[in-house]
């Protein structure tokens, strides 16, 4: 839940949970086709999504309503992982790299597309079911 704040002086703010922050732009005035640039935050990964295909193996073209969301891509970015609970200040290594082909669930993440129609997807590590 977040919360909004106004101070004395008229300035209004919202307290966002870190939790809830997935990554960092590169630049304050980020845009679209900035978002290869995100750097995840915690346990977070920022992977492109592997293309759907528009036609079946037996060449039956498919209208976008039937397509399956994508479940597959690259990892571009990684986080520096989530902080460990039993060591204090240390982060738990992440076990996905950037290069590994991933398998994710179909309604995890944050989905982004860049103006040139790039995909990208934003996960926490837990969401990955396997790695290639």
């Amino acid at each position: 839940m977040y919360q909004d704040i106004k101070l004395a002086s008229g300035q209004e703010y919202i307290l966002i949970r870190e939790d809830d922050i997935i990554g960092i732009m590169p630049r304050a005035n980020a845009q679209a086709e900035d978002v290869p640039e995100l750097q995840p935050l915690a346990d977070r990964v920022l992977i492109k999504v592997e293309d759907v295909a528009d036609v079946t193996i037996g060449g039956v073209i498919l209208p976008e309503a039937a397509k399956e969301r994508p479940l597959s891509g690259t990892v571009v970015r990684c986080g520096p992982g989530r902080y460990d609970k039993d060591s204090e200040g240390k982060r738990k290594p992440m076990t996905i790299k950037v290069g590994d082909k991933v398998l994710y669930f179909k309604y995890a993440g944050d989905n982004m597309e860049t103006p040139s129609g790039e995909k990208f997807i934003v996960l926490r590590e837990d969401d990955i079911l396997c790695k290639a």
